[in-house]
């Protein structure tokens, strides 16, 4: 009978153990309202609505897995725009970042951001997106998961960078993909 108490106890435990587990690593999903300038993409089987995101400075299209977190359009220097988008997932830190500024009489390759990048070579390796403006620098960090998107258009420059678990590597590329190629400047 205690044999038969034990392994009806061990069988318990070990189920709450494996729901709880199950439960913990799936993904969560939030209701985001959104507008009929929707549209829908093939990602990865699954199908991601993408929103109209309009700043003071640019038009572009992004998940609607991705929230504002913060928007700072306070012009500093040669930047003009800082925003950041996280996911609207539990339990998934992934990140979309953007700067845009103003370049005056600098060159884009003269940005700090891409001079630090080119000096630790051993983190981030240059790189190339099919979707990229042709003028385009890119930038990966090889540790964890960060593509940056580089370019200039007359005076104006933006920076879009994507960062993350390795684990949604193609969750994060769809992201930055779709930020680019419909990206306009205002």
């Amino acid at each position: 009978m205690k044999k038969w108490l034990i392994g009806i106890a061990a069988a318990i435990v070990l189920g709450i153990g494996t729901g709880g587990f199950i439960w913990w690593n799936q993904s969560a999903v939030t209701t985001v309202v959104t507008t009929d300038q929707e549209e829908s993409r093939a990602v990865l089987g699954s199908q991601e609505k993408l929103f109209t995101w309009k700043t003071e400075h640019f038009i572009t299209r992004a998940p609607s897995s991705l929230r504002v977190v913060s928007s700072n359009e306070v012009a500093q220097g040669m930047t003009t725009g800082q925003y950041l988008l996280g996911s609207t997932l539990l339990r998934r830190d992934d990140q979309l970042g953007v700067t845009v500024g103003t370049l005056g009489t600098m060159q884009l390759e003269e940005l700090s951001a891409i001079k630090l990048r080119r000096l630790q070579s051993d983190v981030y390796a240059v790189s190339t997106r099919p979707f990229a403006p042709a003028s385009a620098l890119v930038f990966t960090k090889a540790d964890t998961y960060e593509t940056a998107v580089y370019w200039a258009q007359g005076s104006n420059y933006a920076a879009v960078v994507v960062s993350g678990s390795s684990v949604h590597k193609a969750d994060l590329e769809s992201t930055l993909e779709a930020v680019v190629t419909n990206w306009q400047w205002k």
